[in-house]
């Protein structure tokens, strides 16, 4: 088997058939498996998926208990045969032809992931996200870290959806399932940390559905509190003296995030995290930072509490 594609699906009754017909519509001149894992639905869903099922024997279900997208993927891999395995969201579509060439560059180039650029689909229109406009190679470890710490524009994108990774490299490095938010974020570090190669094209991967019930659009403190704790792992497995700013910097930024969002929830925590914003190494950012995000925290040093009193009743 040359690829294996995991779709973790989760109440998408309404979304997962436009997401496998995509699929089964790839043209793409090796054998390949979908991997769908039902993580918990409460919808149809399920009975959606077994008549795709009946219909391909490309198509393999398994429904489990809810375990949070992380842990369905994690499933979704010990199932998995290919020499190559992929993630597709089950609301998302797939270019027909990126598989084909993304695994052509795998076979040729040895690469330990290939990368492919994004379309949004909102309910209105269409735009690109263009993380390369121009197919890249990086081969250095260093590098690719460093640009994927940057907080502008990235290349390399913090989405696992949208890359065709060798397979013994996904078996070997799992989604950490007790984050609920930004695992997707750990995960590709983690990767970039055991990557010797890998290539960025310049072609679509993704048509990547923008729904306002997504859970990417929801916010609340369980979420930026587990952004934290990527950006920890972070601290802790950087072996670069180089990317410790880069790293500092996103965990100002979170931290700042998180303050915003409990004094607007009249949260107590906010005195807490003020204090730890405070005590960031800033004399040293001070020249990475935006004119708002310097002005942030001249309000916070000097106007703390009646900062959040004012968003509290904002």
């Amino acid at each position: 088997m040359k690829l294996s594609i995991i779709v973790p699906v989760y109440n998408l009754e309404n979304y997962v058939s436009r997401t496998l017909d995509s699929l089964l519509a790839i043209r793409f001149s090796h054998d390949y498996e979908i991997i769908v894992v039902n993580d918990g639905s409460t919808d149809r869903s399920e009975a959606v998926i077994a008549g795709y099922q009946e219909k391909t024997d490309k198509i393999h279900l398994y429904s489990i208990e809810n375990r949070g997208l992380p842990g369905a993927r994690n499933y979704g891999v010990s199932k998995a045969v290919g020499e190559y395995i992929t993630y597709v969201d089950g609301d998302d579509t797939v270019d027909p032809d990126f598989f084909e060439k993304a695994v052509a560059e795998l076979d040729s180039g040895g690469y330990d992931f290939v990368q492919g650029n994004f379309r949004l689909i909102y309910e209105d229109r269409e735009e690109p996200r263009e993380f390369v406009k121009q197919d890249m190679v990086i081969s250095d470890r260093k590098e690719m870290l460093r640009l994927y710490l940057k907080t502008d524009q990235l290349p390399i994108c913090c989405c696992a959806c949208g890359k065709v990774y060798r397979g013994e490299l996904a078996r070997r490095i799992p989604f950490d399932n007790t984050l609920v938010n930004a695992e997707d974020v750990r995960y590709i570090f983690d990767i970039l940390c055991a990557a010797d190669k890998i290539k960025l094209l310049k072609d679509v991967s993704i048509h990547y559905l923008q729904r306002s019930t997504s859970i990417v659009h929801t916010l609340n403190a369980k979420k930026i509190y587990s952004k934290l704790k990527v950006v920890k792992h972070f601290r802790d497995s950087n072996s670069y003296q180089e990317l410790t700013p880069l790293i500092e910097y996103r965990h100002l930024l979170t931290l700042q995030e998180l303050y915003y969002y409990l004094c607007k929830e009249k949260d107590p925590r906010a005195k807490e995290v003020r204090k730890e914003i405070l005590n960031c190494p800033i004399r040293q950012l001070w020249p990475r930072l935006s004119l708002s995000v310097r002005r942030r925290l001249l309000l916070y040093r000097f106007a703390g509490p009646l900062y959040g009193r004012y968003l509290s009743v904002k």
